[in-house]
């Protein structure tokens, strides 16, 4: 009895000590981030939501995959409509001209079935049902996907417009010194050299600003074809906000990048949603093929009237009712090669959800990469702000004690400029990646 009492005791402790270990591992694990969909971030944009609003009601994809989610309801009933009863009507009056005898026939009947046992048109019911489903998240998907496009657009617009006002600053600018060098030039304080390097310097600007106006100009166009109708976005600004999203924030944090994408993150979606209800769907016709070729037992009724004075083998009236089997005996291998075509479908099926989960984990972490870039780069941009516009009066100090020539002030704003430009381009860069990260995860509701 020792013994045994010795190792019931041992395994009491060591079941205890697991408990705890177990206990203390969760207790010290970091919390799952719970993914939401962030509609109070996308409410700080209202020019943004706005011209989503009517994009909505003006894209004809939308149109087009919204019909297509019609469709398959419909073709959801009809196959709902092959499980309940039947009822048909067959009549015929017609005359026979035989080599005996003519006569005169009426054969008419009234005929009610019930399917006891069709296992195919269960199949084809769930088939439909899968295939509408997968409608309905291919609609919601493209929704989304107009979503980010839009967005996309709608920040590189801000981006290229703060390039533009960088190049309209930077010309302002070297106009203004080319003013003061050709004063200093007549008066013999400046080389004939720097005219020509600042006027080098103007002709390049304009060049690159004709070509950031153009792109402006294009990227206006693109969005307007998006949204549906003209836009004008010269009465617009740009927001101010960045997106203080606590899940990026937390994720975008975290040392290990592969460890960012978390498994559930994309269970929500669309296209993923729709992916798997497109597979569930070739699984169900895999077993409609298979019981389409099988046993199929109908019950049934039938009123008759069929009178042809006695001259045809069928003339009867009355009722009749029964069991009515079907069971086909040889096809051929066709039951075998339908199958097969519906697994080969599965599989392909499978795949493209591998595939297409494989670019969202990549853009996931693409994106909060980004994400975490920018806000480091938009706090380092912030403090050059400042030390450059020391650095320009610094220069201009310099200039007038002459330690500092011309040129050297043309750097120092050109510096400046850049450092006001990039904080914009910073901005939208850290939206794009925003809208690309929930775009990935089917939150962009």
């Amino acid at each position: 009895m020792k013994p045994l009492l010795k190792q019931a005791v041992n395994q009491t402790v060591y079941t205890v000590v697991i408990a705890l270990m177990l206990v203390a591992t969760s207790a010290f694990a970091e919390p799952q981030m719970a993914v939401t969909a962030p509609e109070k971030v996308l409410q700080k944009d209202a020019q943004l939501m706005q011209l989503y609003q009517t994009a909505l009601s003006n894209n004809p994809n939308l149109a087009v995959f919204s019909a297509q989610a019609q469709g398959a309801l419909s073709q959801q009933k009809q196959a709902a409509s092959y499980e309940k009863l039947q009822v048909q009507l067959q009549s015929e009056l017609s005359y026979a001209w035989m080599k005996k005898k003519d006569f005169g026939r009426t054969a008419n009947q009234l005929k009610a079935s019930y399917p006891l046992y069709q296992p195919d048109k269960t199949d084809l019911t769930q088939v439909a049902t899968f295939q509408h489903d997968a409608a309905q998240w291919q609609l919601e998907a493209q929704r989304q996907k107009l979503m980010l496009q839009l967005s996309e657009l709608y920040y590189r617009y801000w981006s290229q417009q703060a390039q533009v006002d960088f190049l309209v600053k930077e010309q302002t600018s070297i106009a203004s010194i080319m003013t003061q060098v050709r004063k200093r030039f007549q008066v013999g304080y400046q080389d004939l050299n720097d005219i020509a390097e600042i006027r080098a310097r103007l002709d390049n600007n304009r060049a690159d600003l004709l070509a950031a106006k153009q792109a402006l100009a294009i990227t206006e166009s693109d969005l307007s074809a998006q949204v549906g109708e003209s836009v004008d976005l010269h009465r617009m600004k740009m927001p101010e906000d960045l997106p203080n999203d606590a899940l990026l924030n937390r994720a975008s944090s975290s040392q290990k990048v592969d460890a960012k994408v978390q498994p559930d993150w994309l269970l929500q979606n669309p296209q993923v949603k729709a992916l798997e209800q497109q597979i569930m769907a070739a699984n169900r016709q895999v077993d409609y093929e298979k019981n389409k070729n099988g046993v199929q037992l109908d019950a049934f009724g039938a009123y008759v009237y069929n009178d042809s004075d006695g001259n045809y083998y069928d003339d009867m009236q009355g009722v009749k009712g029964g069991l009515e089997l079907k069971y086909p005996l040889y096809l051929g291998g066709r039951t075998d090669a339908a199958v097969s075509k519906s697994r080969a479908q599965v599989s392909a099926a499978q795949a493209q959800k591998r595939q297409l989960v494989l670019q969202l984990e990549a853009t996931v972490r693409n994106s909060l990469l980004s994400y975490q870039a920018g806000v480091e780069r938009l706090a380092a941009l912030k403090a050059a702000l400042s030390s450059n516009q020391e650095a320009v009066k610094a220069t201009e100090n310099g200039l007038r004690t002459g330690t500092r020539n011309i040129l050297d002030l043309l750097n120092a704003q050109r510096s400046l400029h850049k450092a006001q430009r990039d904080v914009p381009l910073t901005k939208a860069k850290i939206w794009q990646s925003w809208f690309e990260f929930y775009g990935a995860l089917g939150l962009l509701k």
